[in-house]
Formats: structure tokens, sequence, C-alpha cells
């Protein structure tokens, strides 16, 4: 089995930061296009699923930091917490594409 890379501290943090100020700016505008799109269903279920997977990102994301701060980097744990947030993160942009169909298409029914 291949090790993964060893990544420092610092870069850890860095990127788990950068992630949550990410999500931070993703939550605002889930809240903005929640108010916007609350009378298509359709849209409003992507776009739920989409915060749903965000917000379990950052739980690993909490999770992953409070590894590192204790100095438990390779721990099996933090890594788990890692590839969750890698496949959230995924999940969430799929239903972001979702969501962006779904708008596209009511839209163009309604100027049909």
């Amino acid at each position: 089995m291949v090790e993964p890379p060893t990544l420092s501290l610092a870069t850890i943090q860095n990127h788990a930061s950068e992630l949550r100020s990410d999500l931070a700016v993703a939550n605002q505008s889930y809240a903005k296009l929640s108010s916007e799109y609350k009378n298509n269903a359709e849209a409003e279920k992507y776009l739920n699923r989409e915060h749903q997977h965000r917000q379990a990102a950052l739980a690993a994301i909490d999770r992953l930091q409070a590894d590192t701060k204790a100095g438990r980097t390779r721990s099996r744990a933090a890594q788990a917490d890692a590839r969750t947030v890698q496949v959230e993160l995924a999940a969430a942009s799929g239903a972001h594409w979702q969501f962006v169909h779904s708008i596209e298409t009511s839209s163009a029914a309604t100027t049909h």
C-alpha cells in the first residue's frame, strides 16, 4: 500500500481554514438562493442537498482540525476525515450542477 504524502501541520491547518472560509461564503449564497427559489421545489431540493453535503464537509473539517491540533495528522481518523471532506465537496458540486440544471429547465419551460 502506498502511504499518503505527509503534510505539515501548518499546511493542513491552512487548507482547512481556506475551505472553512469558502464554505462560509457558500452558506451565505445558500441563504440568498434558498429565499430566491423557495417556490421551485426541484431547485430547492438540489439546493438543500448541496447545503447538506457542505455541512457534512464542514463537520469533517472540524474533526480534522481537532486531530491536527492534537498532533494526530497521520491517524486513520484524520485520513478518513480528509477523505470525507473530498467526497462531500464532490457531492455538493454534483448537487450544485443539478440545481443549475433544474433552474435552467424551469426557466426554459416558463419562457415557451
